[in-house]
C-alpha cells in the first residue's frame, strides 16, 4: 500500500513541476545599434528586454549571437552575454574588414535563440563604411574643427559620401551639448569654436564630433580633451554644483507632493 502511494505521490510531483505544454512565452524585444569611436573600436550593441505588467525589463545573463550577414551565408562574430541592464556589447578592431554587399552595405545580425519562457527575437542592421577624419586646429587665436569624409565603396574605392548631418558638442555631466550642427560638403566642413565655453578650473573641454543614427553610416564619433575652453573658478563649480542639488530636491519633494495629493484624491473618490 505505502509503495502505491509512494508512487502516486511521485507521479503527481512529476506532474506539477513539469512545464504545461503549450503554455504562452513571453515575447523578447530586441534593438541594434552600431557605434564607430573613431581611431579606437566600433561596437556593437544589443538590447534585451520583456515586457511585465505592461513595463519593459532588462533581460539578464542572456547569450546573444552576433554575426554578419553575407551571400554565402552568415558568418558568427562572437556569443555575447546581457549585462543587469539588459545589454550586450561587442567591440571589433577599428581596422576590421566589413564585408559588403553590391550596394555597399555590410550587415550585422544579433539573434536570441530564446528558451523555455521567452520567445526567440533577431535583428539586424546595415551601414556603409566612412572614411572619416576630424583635425582640431588652433590658429591666431583662433580655434575650429575640420572633418573630412569620403565613403569606401564596395571595390574599396574613396567616393563623396552621401548627404550626412555632422554635429560638434562638448560633453556635459548628464549628456553632450550642441554646439552646432552642418550638412558634409564635398567631403568636407569645418567648425569654429566659440570662445565662451565653459570648462573645468583648466579650461579643459571634451569636444565631440557625430553623425548620429545616419540611414548610411549609422553613428560615428570623434572626441578630444582639449584646453580650449573657459576656466571654471572653483567658487562658480560650487555655485553649479548648489543649484544642481537644489534643482534635484524640488524635483524630489514635488514628486511627493503630488503623490500624497493623488493618493488623498483617489481615496476621496472611492470613499
Amino acid at each position: 500500500m505505502n509503495k502505491i502511494i509512494n508512487f502516486g505521490l511521485t507521479i503527481l510531483i512529476l506532474l506539477i513541476a513539469a512545464p504545461v505544454s503549450g503554455a504562452k512565452k513571453e515575447r523578447a524585444y530586441m534593438s541594434i545599434n552600431f557605434i564607430d569611436y573613431v581611431g579606437n573600436y566600433k561596437v556593437v550593441e544589443v538590447s534585451l528586454k520583456t515586457k511585465k505588467d505592461g513595463k519593459f525589463v532588462p533581460l539578464k545573463k542572456q547569450s546573444i549571437q552576433i554575426a554578419m550577414i553575407m551571400e554565402e551565408g552568415d558568418s558568427l562574430l562572437a556569443s555575447v552575454t546581457t549585462d543587469q541592464k539588459g545589454i550586450a556589447n561587442l567591440a571589433i578592431e577599428p581596422d576590421f574588414k566589413f564585408i559588403k554587399n553590391k550596394k555597399g552595405y555590410f550587415k550585422l545580425k544579433a539573434s536570441f535563440k530564446g528558451n523555455k519562457t521567452l520567445k526567440k527575437a533577431k535583428k539586424t542592421f546595415k551601414a556603409r563604411e566612412l572614411k572619416f577624419k576630424s583635425d582640431f586646429l588652433e590658429q591666431d587665436n583662433i580655434k575650429e574643427v575640420q572633418v573630412r569624409a569620403s565613403e569606401i565603396n564596395v571595390n574599396n574605392e574613396e567616393i563623396l559620401p552621401k548627404e550626412v548631418k555632422i554635429g560638434l558638442y562638448v560633453e556635459r555631466l548628464f549628456t553632450d551639448f550642441k554646439i552646432a550642427e552642418q550638412k558634409l560638403k564635398d567631403g568636407f566642413i569645418k567648425f569654429e569654436i566659440p570662445q565662451n565655453i565653459s570648462g573645468d578650473e583648466n579650461g579643459n573641454i571634451h569636444l565631440k564630433v557625430k553623425i548620429v543614427d545616419n540611414k548610411y553610416y549609422g553613428n560615428i564619433i570623434v572626441g578630444k580633451l582639449l584646453q580650449w575652453g573657459k576656466p571654471v573658478v572653483a567658487e562658480d563649480l560650487s555655485q553649479r554644483r548648489f543649484k544642481a542639488a537644489s534643482y534635484l530636491n524640488f524635483m524630489i519633494l514635488s514628486i511627493i507632493i503630488l503623490s500624497v495629493f493623488g493618493l488623498f484624491m483617489y481615496r476621496k473618490k472611492t470613499n
